[in-house]
């Protein structure tokens, strides 16, 4: 089951292209696809990191000025919003001692909110935030 689907339309040497970064879920296991183009092969992972933000937590990530661009790029008011969701995959520099005060790394991550209909816009953090190309999915269809 797909949980995450995040496509990037890009034009290269006049040629429309598409990059692809999926989360999915089969059974127990969790796990990433990811390409950098149509005509490449998908390369899997099992280094996928899911965290759910709500409560305080969400709260905190909302009055956060360093995810500010974060949270305008989702393209939904703040107060629908009743949850993040993160995905991670493939994460970099794991600290021995978890600290506060740096941040993981990872290949790519992909957020998106849920409100009570629907999700948010997916966000792309890469190289650099991007917006998927895909808006939002309505329930009861493609639940997370």
């Amino acid at each position: 089951m797909t949980l995450v689907d995040c496509r990037q339309t890009f034009v290269d040497g006049g040629v429309k292209d598409e990059k692809t970064f999926k989360v999915l879920r089969d059974g127990d296991r969790l796990f990433s696809r990811y390409r950098s183009s149509k005509v490449d092969e998908f390369t899997e992972s099992d280094d996928v990191t899911r965290k759910v933000i709500e409560g305080r937590d969400l709260q905190d990530l909302f009055s956060d000025e360093d995810r500010a661009q974060l949270v305008a790029a989702f393209e939904s008011s703040r107060s629908k919003i009743k949850k993040v969701i993160f995905h991670g995959v493939e994460q970099r520099n794991r600290p021995e001692r978890p600290s506060s005060k740096r941040s993981s790394e990872y290949l790519f991550e992909v957020w998106y909110g849920i409100t009570e209909f629907s999700t948010t816009r997916k966000v792309l953090i890469k190289d650099q935030l991007v917006k998927c190309d895909s808006r939002k999915t309505y329930w009861p269809f493609n639940q997370f």
